[in-house]
């Protein structure tokens, strides 16, 4: 791809009954914009064609260029289809525009017909960006296990955690902004080791499971080895997951001021994975005195309190949004979406929490929302619907309702399965 492009990527004839421009804005890591003729070309567009509605949807973890435009592609369309099997839903003044976010959200390499699952496992993986990260005797050493595909031992692992721990700031995160240390890593890892084996806890509660031992290693039934990959995906998952709050809040938030700010359109964000924590960020930091129309997160990668009122004795990062929007924030989960109902929260934890107890079937404090969806908002401001089948109505919500989780156990059943009938109708519906 260019530096930058001018004006929209593609259009659609016959979307909504319509031509349908369809843009795509690229962001770097560090969240700067590498569109701006592009993004001025969209604002025109707006004003000039009088649009009604821009919908702006983020892609998440390990998407392409490529692949993020096949799957904007697939949600346009399938919204489109639904609307015209379901031609009662859409306004019929409708005129729309859709915005596809392009960010690097692909450190490891995976095959193109793979869902993009935040632990999985791939022949092509590519570690160089994650190695990099480490100290050159430290990188070698975990090069050369790689390539022998030999397990690490403790004292090495320590010095990667060691290594990797200085670069996650986390200052993005929902609700808890305290750095990583080297023991949050080890902890972690050890979690997801000992679940590959079978003898981590049930999934949503730590316990005391994976305690420090009293010489300060990790205790893991004496075993004191680790799958190198493991190390660099795990810590992967931290590194996109401070870098899409970065990106929405140093990008993205300016584009969607613009678009408030300037425009009468009504803005609609769509997110999908660490997606979701993009345009949560970006609408966040937007400081727009119009609010959006509505949001969407589909299997969001976030905290599952990060719109609680109190998380800590503070609310969670994400909770303002929840006023900057007119409808209330539809969040899919589903307990069928391994990475964020059986792996998040082993992995986006700290040390410093393992020892709290956690009550008999409680949902562990780290459990991502589209794992187990929403657990900690103030009375009446949560509700939880099946996520309905296309064509079923939307059950009517008390004006309280802020957040209202979209249980897709039916529907949903995995990370990336995200394009289908029920999430179409869904997204519609924040259309009418």
């Amino acid at each position: 791809m260019p530096t930058d492009f001018v004006g929209p990527i593609s259009t659609f004839d016959g979307i909504f009954n319509q031509t349908v421009a369809f843009y795509m804005i690229r962001y770097d890591k560090q969240g700067q914009l590498l569109s701006p003729q592009s993004l001025d070309h969209l604002m025109a567009h707006v004003v000039k064609e009088k649009i009604t509605d821009v919908l702006f949807y983020s892609h998440g973890w390990n998407n392409d260029f490529p692949t993020a435009k096949a799957r904007y592609e697939a949600f346009l369309t399938g919204i489109s289809d639904t609307a015209k099997a379901h031609p009662h839903v859409l306004r019929p003044e409708v005129k729309p525009v859709f915005v596809g976010v392009i960010w690097p959200s692909t450190i490891l390499v995976w095959p193109k017909d793979q869902a993009p699952d935040i632990l999985a496992t791939s022949e092509t993986e590519d570690f160089g960006e994650m190695l990099a990260l480490l100290s050159p005797e430290t990188r070698a050493e975990v090069a050369l296990a790689l390539k022998d595909g030999k397990a690490v031992d403790n004292s090495l692992a320590r010095r990667v955690a060691e290594d990797l721990a200085m670069t996650l700031p986390n200052t993005e995160d929902e609700v808890d902004s305290t750095p990583y240390s080297a023991q949050d890593l080890l902890e972690a890892w050890t979690a997801v080791k000992n679940s590959e084996a079978g003898t981590a806890p049930p999934a949503g509660g730590f316990s005391d499971f994976g305690a420090p031992a009293p010489d300060g290693d990790v205790a893991m039934a004496g075993v004191f080895r680790f799958d190198p990959r493991m190390i660099l995906r795990a810590a992967t998952v931290l590194k996109m997951k401070d870098r899409a709050g970065v990106v929405g809040k140093n990008g993205v938030a300016d584009t969607l001021k613009r678009l408030l700010q300037e425009t009468d359109a009504r803005l609609h964000l769509f997110g999908h994975s660490y997606g979701a924590k993009v345009v949560t960020a970006g609408l966040l930091h937007a400081g727009a005195a119009r609010k959006a129309q509505s949001v969407t997160l589909f299997q969001p990668a976030m905290n599952h309190q990060a719109f609680s009122p109190d998380v800590n004795g503070q609310p969670g990062a994400c909770r303002p949004v929840l006023s900057r929007v007119e409808r209330p924030v539809m969040a899919t989960y589903s307990n069928k979406d391994v990475p964020l109902y059986r792996i998040f929260h082993l992995v986006c934890r700290r040390a410093k929490d393992l020892t709290e107890i956690a009550a008999a079937g409680a949902v562990s404090r780290y459990a991502a929302l589209g794992g187990y969806g929403p657990q900690t908002l103030a009375p009446g401001e949560s509700a939880i619907i099946a996520l309905p089948d296309a064509g079923a109505a939307f059950a009517p919500q008390p004006g309280a309702v802020r957040l209202l989780g979209l249980n897709g156990a039916n529907g949903i059943d995995g990370h990336g399965c995200v394009n289908n009938a029920r999430t179409w109708w869904a997204a519609l519906n924040q259309l009418r």
